[in-house]
């Protein structure tokens, strides 16, 4: 039997290591797959690269997500190019589409987003991307939701649990005073910090952000419940509470 798949939605590259880096790792050493849907190529974003035009940004910053991604062990991933920092304007039955397509062609167990205020910095996108993976995770079950060819022939899929990240409550002075969901689910992660590290330095245009991510690159990682199967007490796992098939 195969084994279960975790989905990763975000909005840009280094999303995926800043928020889930050593769980993606920890799933992946415990022989659960795992894959990423990352809307934009992050080509309107700071840099710290000589690049000036957005179209060769985002070709240099796809790169870096795949070599991230090769440093967690992520077994795919799917980049559709949406405009970095322009995700509200897309229109939603685009966006939908792309996402409930590929919720049915990697049939995830448990799909893993922004929370709704758009995660510590409350960027935008991260916004919309939040309330694009709730919208994903009702509609890739509904067989009256279709997309275009040539996934228009993938059955439909029920994901078993909607999780978000989040993070225990800011102290005074911390640099983000954002609150998060209510913390549901602690994954001990630090036997993988290293391979977080080494994800994080994969984004070498993003080495600006060192400092944050020295911050972040701790023992725990955090996630709330958002949809589907809550977690139970004390869970340590994003699968907790649900059957493993195949592992």
């Amino acid at each position: 039997m195969t084994a279960p798949l975790v989905l990763g939605v975000f909005a840009h590259p280094d999303d995926e290591t800043f928020g889930m880096g050593g769980t993606l790792a920890t799933l992946h050493a415990e022989g659960v797959r795992t894959a990423l849907w990352v809307a934009t190529d992050g080509e309107a974003g700071r840099h710290v690269t000589d690049v000036t035009e957005p179209a060769t940004l985002a070709v240099v910053r796809r790169a870096e997500l795949l070599r991230a991604a090769g440093a967690l062990g992520v077994d795919r991933v799917v980049a559709p190019g949406f405009p970095d920092g322009g995700l509200p304007d897309v229109p939603r039955a685009a966006l939908l589409a792309s996402l409930v397509a590929a919720i049915r062609l990697l049939r995830p167990v448990v799909i893993v987003t922004f929370g709704p205020e758009g995660a510590p910095t409350g960027h935008r996108d991260h916004q919309v991307v939040s309330s694009l993976a709730e919208a994903a995770f009702v509609a890739a079950a509904d067989p009256a939701v279709g997309v275009e060819p040539p996934y228009d022939r993938l059955a439909p899929h029920a994901a078993a649990r909607l999780a978000c990240i989040t993070w225990p409550d800011p102290r005074p002075g911390d640099r983000h005073q954002r609150r998060g969901l209510p913390v549901a689910c602690r994954v001990r992660v630090r036997d993988h910090r290293g391979e977080k590290a080494c994800a994080f330095a994969a984004h070498a245009s993003q080495a600006h952000h060192q400092r944050e991510f020295d911050e972040l690159n701790g023992a725990e990682e955090w996630f709330a419940w958002r949809a589907g199967v809550p977690f139970p007490d004390g869970a340590t796992d994003l699968l907790a509470g649900l059957s493993r098939p195949g592992s």
